[in-house]
């Protein structure tokens, strides 16, 4: 008897022993994810696992398993990071530990907020905005009310986005925390960047950039500095865009965060190519095509669905365990119905997955043909109205002399050099946010301000009629120092109403009409070859912000003498020079 006392004692301090361990092991992961050494921070946790469950340390093992998740997290890796925040959130339900239900359910938000699956992350933000309220935990309110309120921006409710970031920049506030406060900053000139009003956005970028600086804040450097490079490259000012770029991949490279580091390579090879620099855009390209195919691949969209219906199997199976030690025989009855569902549920996992898989390749080719807020409503509705808008700008490019060109070169060079330019023109138009219509031949037709409404229609496609004949002129040198033919091409810019739709039942296709676009035409027609050429009502929009040239009144087939202007260059640009 006289040995209990000294074993008990021994037990305690090798259990008081252990539980330091594990803190000290968390401590260190947590370091190291602060240095971006998430692979050294993964180790540490799971040495903290492994050291909880030894000793049946159920919320240290919870709080190992969501600090995993976390790392996975930043480094990119979603189906890693799901598998360990619904293992924590299974622990933290069973120990009904609101703080750690509410912060792990937090985090799963922010994992489908990265994979763009926008339900399923309101839905998760939700329910932490919820859970914190109710426990008064301020800060990690503030967090949530900014991501569900990223999520809202992403889908373009910017009214609810800013309503949202407001809220959550007020608590930031209260609380002091500057770091966040950066994030909340940078969000509210998202908003305005997507209301095209540059100047406010920058104001606010920049303010966000400071704040983040002050706090050694790498996370809100990174996005600031992509955001304003963003600003820069809206105003066609790339050189200073390329450098934002730049400084935005150095620190992004240094922590590790491979999604950001993705955005900012697709960023650097898009303005790398307008400057005409093609070999460092060939090699961001390439760096961000293998960055994207290791982060989306089919593997971790397999795991990220299977996890969540093991979770919610896993709850299932947890209540069905508790009514099998009622009576035995319930349990050898829920045995043989347990095998049944097992045996449904795998049937109709394997269907659905079928079935997702399908639905997703179909969107991906509908998207591919016709705006996004179209193909939505003709997949909820099985058909889309035709509408009317006020004020678009179309845009009209056609090749000078394709005819005689095409007499000399082989078929496969023609549709190979067609292919290089209109590709070239896609990315432009995609990088301004502007509705690419159709092709006919060898003419490429474009809109802004539908299927939805942009302020700044008239500004994005004379920018990017500047740009196309930049590309044009860049690539038509390159063409003739290697000795071959090169085309010339011709711009035509007019704004106006339009009536826009869906083209028949089979092969349709997204296309709009009216007499706009019939001047459109006529301004290319009318143009002349390296020159973009816009009408009276482009050049009252526009005319604040370009260097533009008055032709005088021009005759056009079947309109008349019509006032046009040769666009020349950006007015910021002339006033440098």
């Amino acid at each position: 008897m006289r040995f209990l006392v000294p074993t008990i004692l021994a037990v305690l301090l090798h259990g008081a022993s252990l539980a330091q361990t594990i803190d000290g092991q968390i401590d260190s992961g947590n370091a190291a994810v602060n240095a971006g050494r998430y692979d050294d921070a993964i180790a540490l946790y799971q040495r903290a696992l492994r050291d909880a469950r030894s000793a049946n340390h159920r919320s240290d093992e919870a709080q190992a398993l969501e600090r995993i998740g976390l790392a996975f997290e930043f480094k990119g890796d979603y189906a890693k990071a799901l598998e360990h925040h619904f293992s924590a959130l299974r622990i933290y339900d069973a120990l009904k530990d609101k703080a750690g239900i509410s912060k792990t359910t937090g985090h799963i938000g922010i994992v489908y907020d990265n994979l763009r699956e926008f339900d399923k992350a309101i839905e998760y933000y939700q329910k932490a905005i919820a859970l914190d309220s109710a426990r008064n935990d301020m800060e990690s309110l503030s967090g949530n009310l900014h991501n569900l309120g990223g999520v809202y921006a992403q889908t373009g409710k910017l009214d609810k986005a800013l309503q949202l970031t407001l809220q959550a920049m007020e608590i930031n506030k209260r609380i002091d925390k500057k770091d966040w406060l950066a994030l909340n900053v940078s969000s509210i000139a998202n908003i305005y960047m997507g209301k095209g009003q540059f100047d406010e956005a920058l104001k606010y970028f920049n303010e966000s950039l400071q704040l983040s600086a002050a706090e050694a804040d790498d996370y809100g450097r990174t996005i600031s500095l992509i955001s304003i490079g963003d600003v820069h490259y809206k105003q066609q000012q790339f050189e200073p865009a390329l450098d934002h770029y730049r400084q935005a991949l150095e620190v992004v490279q240094r922590t590790g965060a491979e999604d950001y580091e993705q955005l900012t390579l697709q960023r650097l090879a898009a303005v790398s190519q307008l400057v005409g620099d093609y070999r460092s855009a060939l090699d961001y390209f390439e760096r961000y095509t293998i960055l994207k195919d290791s982060l989306y691949n089919k593997e971790n969209t397999k795991k990220i669905v299977e996890q969540r219906m093991q979770y919610e199997f896993d709850k299932k199976e947890a209540l069905a365990a508790a009514e099998l030690q009622r009576t035995r025989t319930i349990q050898w009855t829920f045995a043989g119905g347990f095998a049944i569902v097992l045996v449904f549920a795998i049937v109709v996992w394997r269907q659905r997955n079928r079935i997702s898989q399908a639905r997703k390749r179909s969107d991906e080719l509908l998207l591919n043909i016709l705006p996004e807020e179209v193909a939505e409503e003709l997949k909820e509705r099985g058909s889309s109205e035709a509408r009317h808008f006020d004020h678009v700008t179309v845009m009209f490019t056609d090749f000078k002399g394709f005819t005689a060109i095409s007499e000399l070169v082989s078929p496969a060079e023609l549709v190979s050099e067609i292919d290089t330019c209109f590709r070239a023109f896609d990315a432009i138009t995609e990088q301004l946010d502007i509705e690419k219509i159709k092709t006919i031949g060898d003419s490429y037709m474009c809109a802004a301000g539908l299927p939805r409404h942009q302020e700044d229609h008239a500004l994005l496609v004379v920018l990017a009629a500047l740009q196309i004949r930049d590309f044009m002129l860049r690539h038509a040198e390159e063409r003739r120092a290697a000795g071959r033919p090169a085309f010339e091409i011709r711009i035509g810019v007019h704004t106006g109403p339009v009536v826009a739709g869906i083209v028949g039942v089979k092969k349709f296709q997204y296309d709009i009409w009216g007499d706009t676009v019939n001047t459109a035409s006529r301004m290319e027609s009318s143009g002349e070859p390296g020159k973009v050429n816009i009408s009276a009502s482009t050049f009252e929009l526009v005319r604040d912000r370009f260097v533009c040239q008055h032709r005088g009144q021009i005759d056009a087939k079947g309109k008349g003498a019509l006032d046009m202007y040769f666009v020349e260059k950006p007015l910021e640009l002339a006033s440098s020079v």
